[in-house]
C-alpha cells in the first residue's frame, strides 16, 4: 500500500511545529515531525494498526488513528491500495474540532 499525506495534514503538522519552534522547542518540533512521518510510513505494512476513530464514525468512512508523542493523533483513512493521512490532531483541543475539520 502507498501512504499519502494530505495537504490539510501537512498544514496541521507545519502549524504544530511552527508553534513549538516559536516557544523555543525546536528540537521537540523536529522529533515530533520525524515521529509523524515515520509512523505514517509504517502504515504501509500494517494499515489497520490503529484503532477506529470514534469521533469520525458519523462520516462512515473508516478513519483510524495512531497516538504520536502522547498528545497527537495521526488520523488516517485506509482505502483500497492507498492510505491517506488526513489530519494531525492535538488531543488537548475540544474533540468537536476533529469532526469539523473532516467535513
Amino acid at each position: 500500500m502507498k501512504v499519502f499525506i494530505t495537504e490539510p495534514a501537512k498544514v496541521s503538522l507545519r502549524e504544530i511545529c511552527k508553534y513549538y519552534r516559536s516557544k523555543g522547542f525546536g528540537a521537540y518540533a523536529k522529533r515530533l515531525r520525524i515521529a509523524v512521518i515515520s509512523s505514517a510510513k509504517n502504515l504501509a505494512a500494517n494499515p489497520f494498526k490503529g484503532q477506529e476513530e470514534e469521533l469520525l464514525r458519523p462520516l462512515h468512512q473508516g478513519h483510524r488513528y495512531l497516538i504520536i508523542e502522547e498528545h497527537y493523533k495521526l488520523i488516517y483513512l485506509p482505502e483500497a491500495e492507498n492510505i491517506y493521512v488526513t489530519d494531525i490532531f492535538d488531543t488537548r483541543q475540544h474533540p468537536d474540532k476533529m469532526l469539523k475539520r473532516h467535513q
